[in-house]
């Protein structure tokens, strides 16, 4: 062939080349994750590029691996292995990944399925996208990608991640959006092609389980004795086997908890956390043996807890069965066992502290402001989970009331982003933030799911600019400017509440914001209602999307002021009292009449106002169906709450 034939030919398929647009994955089956990570980029570059890739596997592509080919390879696969980015053993983090160009090529590797599908996901974001939530997405148009502008590596700091949000958690999960949100945790009910979950193994229940380890025959034994205070009825002794024996030959408590736990661990082999947590209940729901309650003096409750945690691990790594494998138990800190333990106590290697306790979460966790019992506890458990061959921390935080989901509350931007820094900055192996789990359509768990996940994937990011984003595209341009000045008044006024005050579940924070103040803050959200009917820009469609997320805010405004409403109609002036306008009409439905009917009248524009944006449950799952009617009945009080539930 002659040098001009050549030259031609290399002219041809380097025009076939830069022609040639396509998503590359090792095998097209759709119970693989790597070819629907390749359809899901596919919907989206269609969407913002105009362009349709062809999706297909390293044989079926004509030019092979040439780097002027607009190639999108998604994991493993023979053009990958060709490739400069064949090897990615440097990243080890959990879930790591990276996307590298070459050429006009680019390549998304990762060591884990889900890893794939975050880096997928996170190069749409480097192209403009973003998922705020399941029904919520930002997708530009007329993009054209430079993929030598494309470098993206991602090394997660915290090896388990999430919040839990009602899209993100257990049965209810839209399991696309958890994967776009980076959540990988057993609490988000993903499958196996979307990249599945880090699981947990348990016995009875994913939390407070420890009775079942011993099993019902023996509940009401000297090895899981009753104890009524404790959700369940009964605690398993948790000196026997450890601190003493009884005369029955090799059965104990340990032992019965290892024989347990061995077998949840030989039946499922893919899992590495097994949780072992005390039972839920008020303080004394644990057992009151002598030989506890001496163990207690001694090393604390906790203290006792870990040290039955630590024999449970070295009775399992010594068994033959379970040679080789690679397993960690999860136990809590939380209620009475939030105090570390004295008298020498250290946490096993292969123990994780589920560190579960209400900051006051207008600050990050160690601030100076921070309740001081909170930051001693936490601090004692940091420091003895510091040592290289000590076990390791997980943090539980609260980011919602959990007994009134509606009223704005929860973490100030800049605690979120210091605690993300704190987390890492103690080797937190999980960040666990629980938000509105068990109850859609509460807007602010969702704006803070959005907020959190993305500062767990990058802890760059700002917290308040992405509230900000969030606040844009969720409520529209419109009603932006009124809905982040909302956010700002409630963190205003929690900031100025005395920093001594008990905080448990969040009412305290806005039992000591004024009428004025909330009335000051409804006006916005009615602000925000107007301005979005009033705009020309949106469809009858869309001005409707945006007013029933809108209603959910009014709701916040609306539940606050029903908490405290006795005191708080007492304290309104006439203006407050008539701020909706007109004496039939007025902020208390009825402007200037009795605390009666005024509230009579509130509570029906509450019911209405939350069918208007969809609110059906109102709270955690400790009252029947939390229904809006049953939240009325059993968490607002007839009488003064300013008197009730603080």
């Amino acid at each position: 062939m002659t040098d001009a034939e050549n030259a031609l030919k290399e002219a041809e398929r380097e025009k076939k080349a830069l022609n040639t647009y396509a998503l590359v994955v090792n095998e097209k089956n759709d119970s693989s994750a790597e070819y629907l990570a390749a359809k899901e980029l596919n919907k989206y570059l269609l969407r913002m590029t105009g362009r349709e890739y062809t999706i297909c596997t390293a044989e079926e592509s004509e030019l092979g691996y040439d780097k002027r080919c607009h190639y999108i390879s998604v994991g493993d696969n023979a053009i990958f292995r060709e490739s400069p980015y064949k090897r990615f053993g440097d990243i080890t983090a959990e879930d790591g990944f990276f996307v590298k160009a070459d050429g006009n090529s680019l390549f998304i590797g990762g060591n884990s399925d889900r890893a794939i599908f975050y880096g997928a996901y996170e190069l749409l974001r480097t192209l403009g996208c973003d998922f705020y939530t399941a029904d919520c997405e930002y997708v530009p148009v007329g993009v054209t990608i430079e993929a030598a502008a494309i470098d993206i590596v991602s090394l997660p700091s915290v090896t388990l991640r999430q919040y839990l949000a009602y899209e993100t958690c257990y049965d209810h999960t839209e399991a696309q959006f958890a994967v776009k949100s980076g959540v990988n945790t057993s609490y988000a009910a993903i499958g196996g092609e979307l990249g599945g979950t880090v699981r947990f193994g348990y016995l009875g229940a994913d939390t407070h389980n420890a009775r079942y380890y011993i099993g019902e025959k023996y509940f009401g034994t000297e090895y899981c004795p009753k104890n009524d205070l404790a959700v369940g009825g009964y605690v398993p002794c948790l000196t026997n086997g450890v601190e003493y024996r009884t005369e029955k030959g090799e059965l104990s408590a340990l032992a019965l908890a290892t024989e347990s736990m061995k077998n949840l661990i030989l039946q499922n082999p893919s899992v590495k956390y097994f949780t072992f947590e005390q039972e839920d209940g008020t303080d004394g729901a644990y057992c009151t043996c002598a030989n506890c309650a001496s163990a207690a003096e001694k090393y604390r409750r906790s203290g006792v807890l870990v040290r039955f945690c630590n024999r449970l691990l070295e009775n399992l790594r010594a068994d033959d069965d379970l040679s080789g494998r690679n397993f960690k138990i999860i136990t809590f800190a939380y209620s009475y066992t939030v105090p570390a333990p004295t008298g020498g106590v250290i946490p096993d290697r292969d123990l994780c502290i589920w560190y579960a306790e209400y900051s006051d979460m207008r600050y990050s966790l160690f601030a100076d402001e921070q309740r001081a019992d909170y930051k001693d506890n936490l601090s004692a458990w940091k420091n003895l989970t510091a040592a290289e061959n000590s076990g390791s921390l997980i943090l539980w935080l609260y980011d919602e009331s959990y007994n009134n989901y509606l009223t704005y509350f929860g973490a100030s931007m800049s605690a979120i982003d210091t605690i993300i820094d704190e987390a890492v900055e103690m080797n937190a192996e999980m960040l666990l933030i629980l938000g509105a789990y068990d109850a859609d359509n509460i807007w602010h768990s969702e704006m803070r799911n959005y907020i959190w996940t993305r500062k767990m994937a990058d802890r760059s990011l700002k917290a308040k600019d992405l509230r900000d984003k969030f606040i844009e595209n969720y409520f529209g341009a419109a009603a932006a400017s009124y809905i982040k000045a909302y956010c700002d008044d409630y963190d205003s006024y929690y900031s100025d509440n005395d920093e001594n005050y008990p905080v448990r579940h969040g009412n305290e924070y806005y039992s000591r914001v004024s009428i004025s103040e909330h009335c000051a803050s409804l006006r916005r959200v009615l602000g925000a209602i107007s301005a979005v009917n009033g705009s020309e820009s949106f469809s009858e469609a869309q001005k409707n999307v945006y007013l029933k997320r809108l209603y959910g805010v009014q709701a916040s405004s609306y539940t606050s002021i029903l908490y405290y409403f006795d005191t708080y109609y007492n304290a309104a002036s006439r203006d407050e009292k008539l701020m909706i306008g007109g004496e039939k009409s007025g902020l208390f439905g009825v402007g200037i009449s009795d605390a009666a009917t005024a509230k009579a009248a509130f509570v029906s524009a509450f019911k209405e106002i939350c069918a208007s944006a969809g609110i059906t449950r109102c709270r955690e799952g400790t009252d029947q169906d939390n229904t809006v009617e049953n939240f009325l009945e059993n968490n607002i009080s007839v009488n003064d709450p300013s008197k009730k539930h603080v």
